[in-house]
C-alpha cells in the first residue's frame, strides 16, 4: 500500500482497489472505489431472524459491493423488512431459492458477527458441496 498524505487533509491509503481517509478522531470516511474489472454474482449471508445488531455495517458491505459493479444476489437481507419477505414465501420456497442462489453465485460472503440461524448451513453447504466457490 502506498501513503498520500496532504498537509491540509488526513492520510490518504491508497491502493489499487480502493482509498480511505484515515482519522485519529473519527471514522474511516470511504472516498472512492474502482470498478471491478470482472462482475461477480455475490451471495451475501446475514441473519434475517437472529442479531441483527450490525446491520448498518452489513448494508454498508452490500452497498461497497455493488458500488464495484458486482451483483448481490441476497441484497434484500439487510432492508429492514427481511423477515417479513421472506416470511411471504414459505419455508420450502425460501430454502430452495437460496440454494439456487448459492449455486449460481461466484462468492460467498457471510456477515458472522451476530448469532443466526441459517448462515451455519449456507457456509457448510458451499464448503462441502460446492467446494469450488471461494467463501469469506
Amino acid at each position: 500500500m502506498e501513503k498520500v498524505s496532504t498537509h491540509s487533509q488526513p492520510p490518504i491509503v491508497n491502493s489499487s482497489r480502493r482509498m480511505w481517509c484515515i482519522s485519529r478522531s473519527g471514522p474511516r470516511h470511504r472516498l472512492q472505489y474502482r470498478k471491478a474489472s470482472q462482475r461477480m454474482k455475490i451471495y451475501f449471508g446475514f441473519t434475517v431472524a437472529g442479531d441483527r445488531s450490525s446491520l448498518s455495517a452489513a448494508r454498508r458491505m452490500v452497498d461497497v459491493l455493488e458500488e464495484l459493479g458486482h451483483e448481490v444476489l441476497t441484497r434484500h437481507l439487510v432492508t429492514d423488512d427481511a423477515g417479513e419477505s421472506d416470511r411471504r414465501l414459505g419455508p420450502r420456497e425460501v430454502y430452495e431459492r437460496d440454494l439456487a442462489w448459492l449455486c449460481q453465485s461466484d462468492l460467498f460472503i457471510g456477515e458472522v458477527s451476530g448469532s443466526s440461524f441459517g448462515l451455519g448451513f449456507e457456509s457448510g453447504y458451499v464448503l462441502v458441496l460446492l467446494g469450488h466457490k471461494r467463501t469469506f
